[in-house]
This record gives structure tokens, sequence and C-alpha cells, in this order.
């Protein structure tokens, strides 16, 4: 429940109002983090191996791709960011 939008403080509040004792509550806590990193582990494993058998050359540029990855994101970052210095500049002039 905790990973559900707008649900931690709800689920914190229902548990605390239960009454439940705190050795059930770690446990459930220790069970829901196991499925939750279990289920992105599974789907970061999944995304992988599908990407691999996309791109059968990605195996031997790997780097080329994470530069370029990083190149991409710094450009939108330069770029978002000079967006956002311009607005607040020209909402101080105006």
């Amino acid at each position: 429940m905790q990973y559900l939008y707008g649900m931690r403080i709800v689920g914190a509040v229902a548990m605390g109002l239960s009454g439940m004792a705190w050795s059930t509550f770690m446990s459930i806590e220790l069970i829901n983090c196991l499925i939750w990193s279990g289920v992105i582990l599974m789907i970061g494993y999944s995304a992988t191996a599908a990407v691999l058998a996309w791109l059968p050359l990605a195996e031997k540029s790997l780097t080329g791709i994470f530069i370029a990855v990083l190149l991409a994101m710094g450009m939108l970052y330069l770029l978002v960011g000079r967006g956002v210095r311009w607005k607040e500049k020209s909402d101080l002039d105006g």
C-alpha cells in the first residue's frame, strides 16, 4: 500500500490505529519489501533482455549508448534549465 501514490500516510495511520503489534508490522513490511524488490528486479531484468534482443549490437556498444544517453540528458537539462531561468527573469522584469 505504501507504493501507491498518496497512500503511504493512509496506510501508516490505519496500521497505527489497528493496534497491530510491532513484530507483526515488521514481518509484513519485510515481506512487502521483498516482493517489491523482486518485482522491480524482474522488470529491470526483462527490460534489459528485451533491449539486448532487439539491438544485437548493443552488447558491443553499451558504452557508446550510455554516453549518448548522458549527453541527451545533459542537453535536456540545459535546455529546460535555460527555459526556467528565462521565464523567471521575464517574470521579474515584467
